[in-house]
């Protein structure tokens, strides 16, 4: 019996999931595997295209503090409001109203 074993970790959003599930024939998926793709068609807000670009966008705003965790966690639920915003970030006080600003302006560009 051979063991799995992890290699990386990355944080991948809802879409970006769907996606990779999308591409393994439904035949070959688990059971588990089926209930997580219909369950990432019915919640993601985005396309994996454009929530791509959105993760990629928030993490070039460089923001000290700023996780991939964060990012993806944001292009999940698309937050549109600052308040909205900083409670998805509570505990992240040392990041800028500017900074909040700028993440909300691209948030509000993908929500559309």
């Amino acid at each position: 019996m051979t063991s799995a074993q992890i290699v990386s970790k990355e944080p991948i959003a809802i879409p970006q999931l769907g996606k990779f599930l999308k591409d393994i024939k439904k035949e070959d998926r688990a059971e588990i595997q089926n209930k997580i793709f219909d369950y990432s068609k019915k919640v993601s807000k985005i396309t994996e295209a454009d929530c791509e670009k959105l993760v990629a966008e928030l993490k070039g705003l460089n923001i000290p503090g700023f996780t991939d965790d964060l990012a993806v966690s944001l292009a999940n639920i698309l937050p549109i409001t600052l308040t909205e915003i900083r409670s998805l970030m509570s505990g992240k006080s040392n990041i800028s109203p500017e900074n909040f600003k700028k993440m909300q302006e691209i948030l509000v560009k993908y929500s559309k």
